[in-house]
């Protein structure tokens, strides 16, 4: 029985018209984009990827950086570890000195332990940059297992609470298949086009504070 709920995401409604090999040459393009704008929030040479799923972030790693991660997937890699971000970083104290989260503390049950742990494995004056989903797209309600939306003050507040200083929040770029279809062909355009957009209807959402001890 065919499943009516199935969607098909980004760029694979194309598959029709072009070969699965372009559409991922042209949805790696774009993703390097991506990649890049979140590198450029990184400072110091030591940093933890929280999170870091299948090492997305590891691509593009700047040869100066040493970057380390932790996610509660087995992943077999010299420098990630296994842990519960609703538990404990198992990393030092003072360790980092910058710690990135991407889309995964609209999951966590426990978010206020993460911020705690970001807070305690960060050198003076490190660096925490956050990364949640605008719960204003309808796709974020369809995902069963975001535990709660994170609005801009909601994002502010949690880190407020727990002990961060010098928090900018920054919006980021509109996800749309239509541009994704039109666009194809011109990814950096395509980049440019959703940049705009993303000042009025962001996909994501990005908090950028500082700890101080």
């Amino acid at each position: 029985m065919k499943d009516k709920y199935k969607k098909r995401k980004g760029l694979s409604y194309l598959k029709g018209f072009f070969s699965e090999k372009l559409l991922k040459q042209k949805s790696d393009e774009h993703f390097k984009n991506l990649l890049k704008e979140r590198w450029s929030h990184v400072q110091g040479k030591r940093v933890l990827d929280a999170g870091c799923g299948y090492c997305e972030f590891f691509n593009l790693k700047p040869d100066a950086v040493d970057l380390y991660g932790v996610d509660v997937k087995k992943i077999k890699h010299p420098k990630i570890k296994f842990g519960d971000l609703n538990k404990k970083v198992p990393y030092s104290d003072n360790y980092f000195d910058t710690v990135v989260c991407f889309h995964v503390l609209e999951h966590l049950k426990e978010p206020e332990i993460a911020i705690l742990e970001f807070l305690r494995v960060l050198k003076n004056g490190g660096r925490v940059v956050l990364t949640v989903p605008n719960y204003s797209f309808k796709k974020f309600f369809e995902d069963y297992t975001h535990v709660r939306p994170y609005p801009k003050i909601a994002l502010h507040n949690i880190l407020v609470a727990n002990g961060f200083k010098e928090i900018e929040i920054v919006q980021g770029h509109h996800s749309s298949q239509i541009i994704s279809a039109l666009f194809l062909f011109f990814p950096s355009l395509r980049w440019k086009i959703e940049k705009i957009l993303g000042k009025f209807f962001p996909y994501e959402i990005t908090a950028i504070a500082r700890c101080y001890k």
